[in-house]
């Protein structure tokens, strides 16, 4: 390798090692933080802070296209009342139409929010649906759970940017890129993203069951770390067959 190139390589990886060397730090700085926090919210009585959140929508439907959307956006309704179904129901119009300025109760899904319940006015020449969500509850002490996660995440991430760090500090002092020494810290950062991608799907999965209060919230999977580990799978398999083409060149001469 000419020492032009082989300059280059060097001074990325001087560069590499300083970006990375940062950014460990600020990582260690932050797992830090965020077990102090996990620690003072674990010392907290059980319901020491509890938050109660409700979730609110105004829809404004047509008169002559609400009797349409309104089958195809709500899978059910039901009342409170001692009345007979034949009393609160309008039955003029095709179909089962909601009464109006009556407390219902409805399953209606809208921009990922479920709502329960919601009463129907008249202003003009509009329906209006005020619909409303269950109570949410939030306890401090239902985060610590997911500052764990957190926790571990960052923990994962410190340990990923140090294999990183390794390999730029390799590729600093490197004779050239296509060595042993120089695929094994490659191949060792490569292995630490398996838990990173790991952990930081676990996390996520925890974070989103606390922000919804305990609902179902599905599983998240943090695909682009996953493509980083096979991207970088990918470039130690090229770099170790160019590591073999260099010894046998070596050997040749």
């Amino acid at each position: 390798m000419d020492n032009i190139t082989l300059k280059k390589v060097t001074k990325f990886g001087k560069v590499g090692n300083i970006v990375v060397t940062v950014l460990f730090v600020v990582t260690v700085l932050a797992a830090a933080a965020v077990s102090a926090a996990a620690i003072f919210l674990s010392s907290l009585p059980e319901d020491g802070v509890v938050v109660s959140l409700k979730n609110q929508a105004n829809i404004q439907i047509s008169s002559n296209s609400f009797p349409v959307i309104w089958d195809s956006m709500v899978e059910g309704m039901s009342y409170s009342s001692d009345e007979f179904p034949s009393d609160i129901m309008d039955s003029d119009k095709e179909g089962i139409m909601p009464a109006e300025d009556r407390q219902m109760q409805i399953k209606l899904s809208l921009f990922n929010t479920d709502f329960s319940s919601a009463t129907i006015r008249s202003e003009g020449d509009y329906k209006v649906i005020d619909a409303t969500t269950d109570t949410s509850v939030y306890r401090a002490k239902d985060a610590v759970r997911t500052l764990i996660f957190a926790i571990i995440f960052l923990i994962s991430v410190a340990a990923s940017m140090w294999m990183l760090k390794r390999f730029f500090k390799t590729i600093e002092v490197c004779e050239t890129p296509f060595s042993e020494k120089v695929v094994k810290k490659m191949q060792a950062f490569c292995g630490s993203l398996i838990p990173v991608a790991v952990f930081a799907s676990a996390g996520e999965t925890a974070a989103g069951a606390f922000l919804s209060a305990g609902k179902d919230s599905g599983i998240s999977v943090q695909w682009g770390i996953i493509a980083a580990f096979v991207v970088t799978a990918c470039l130690v398999t090229v770099f170790r067959y160019g590591a073999q083409l260099q010894r046998e060149a070596d050997e040749t001469l």
